[in-house]
């Protein structure tokens, strides 16, 4: 078991940095999302598959075997099929990465100031340029990149954990919208394990948990793959999560108040059913299909893609560990719900603006030598 875990965190990783070295920029939404929803896509396979197949401890030892079997053929396609990476690519790949980012803001300043100009020229123009402004540089792009000086090509990006550490210590908004991502992220973690005890008090029976639950993570599936080949302009991730987060929080809301009856029911009606059936398809897309684009747009600060990506999947197993027990009641949702609207103020707190943060210019060597720290 232990062997298993840590064989599993090796994907904590994966999915940013694997976008990063093996596939063009503008594809890295979707491939990212891609990984990350092939994940969560097996879940829900096992969702269907361990109640239709496992009756009994010989079941259970023979499901287990097929399953060392296809791990075995699938490390034997790895080792077929594997290619290292040249130097020369990776190193590309986190210029580039850099690059978007500084672009990003870049974007946000000409869009701020063009907004400043023309809400002096005409009030009722000026209102609407302000609002793009305000999405610009409100955090749609997030940290710049944090460039090694060089004279000769593109500036050099390196990043070390230490790097990491600082980025911590000195970005409030990185933190903020980490800790936003690792607690939604925990609320699709926690839902499916903590659907039987939420919902057996309210007329549901094994079989309704059963297809609840596939729909769920069906949901965050499809919405997270349409998410990352739609969504192809980086200075709009931000917004396009914050509408996100926003529905996610509101079907946890209902969700909340439709399960928050003091007696049990013996029967769900039909009525019931299609409408939690709506509200947890929602629930599935805000808490699942949100973490491509989460993962990228933590990936546009300047931390080398691998470790922001690490500390979401870490997050997300944490507060999905501890929602999964606190939640595991029959008015388990206002537990979900509450972290919802906790992570929805986090992400609004991730906004660089309301922490005095500045793009670094070109030319800053590293994080302590950087304007990236709160006015």
């Amino acid at each position: 078991m232990l062997l298993t875990g840590i064989a599993a965190s090796l994907f904590f990783a994966l999915p940013a940095q694997l976008s990063q070295q093996r596939f063009p920029a503008k594809l890295w939404a979707l491939t990212t999302s891609l990984m990350v929803q092939a994940n969560y896509a097996g879940w829900m396979l096992g969702c269907i598959l361990v109640p239709l197949f496992i009756t009994g401890p010989d079941r259970t030892e023979r499901f287990m075997l097929w399953q060392a079997v296809a791990s075995v053929a699938v490390m034997a396609f790895f080792a077929l099929f594997y290619r290292p990476l040249p130097r020369e690519q990776a190193s590309q790949g986190v210029q580039c990465r850099q690059s978007i980012a500084y672009a990003c803001f870049d974007e946000a300043e000409d869009v701020s100031e063009e907004g400043s100009s023309t809400s002096i020229q005409n009030e009722d123009d000026g209102s609407s340029v302000r609002e793009n402004s305000d999405v610009a540089l409100g955090g749609d792009a997030p940290s710049p990149p944090y460039f090694a000086q060089s004279d000769h090509g593109p500036p050099e990006a390196k990043f070390e954990l230490t790097e990491m550490l600082t980025l911590l210590r000195t970005c409030p908004s990185f933190c903020c919208q980490v800790l936003a991502y690792g607690v939604m992220g925990g609320v699709g973690f926690a839902i499916p394990g903590a659907n039987d005890a939420i919902l057996e008090d309210h007329g549901f029976g094994s079989r309704d948990t059963l297809w609840f639950n596939v729909l769920f993570i069906a949901s965050g599936v499809i919405s997270g793959l349409l998410l990352g080949s739609l969504c192809v302009r980086p200075a709009g991730y931000r917004r396009v999560l914050l509408v996100i987060f926003g529905a996610g929080v509101g079907a946890l809301t209902g969700l909340a108040a439709l399960m928050s009856r003091d007696e049990p029911r013996h029967h769900a009606s039909v009525l019931l059913h299609g409408v939690f059936l709506l509200l947890i398809a929602v629930v599935g897309v805000a808490s699942i299909g949100f973490l491509g684009l989460g993962i990228e747009t933590a990936a546009l600060y300047p931390n080398g893609s691998s470790y922001g990506c690490f500390l979401i999947f870490l997050l997300i197993q944490l507060t999905g560990a501890v929602l999964n027990q606190a939640g595991s009641t029959a008015n388990g949702f206002i537990v979900m719900a509450a972290a919802g609207w906790l992570a929805l103020v986090l992400l609004l707190a991730g906004n660089p603006v309301y922490w005095g943060e500045k793009p670094a210019q070109q030319g800053d060597v590293n994080l302590r030598d950087s304007s990236y720290v709160p006015n």
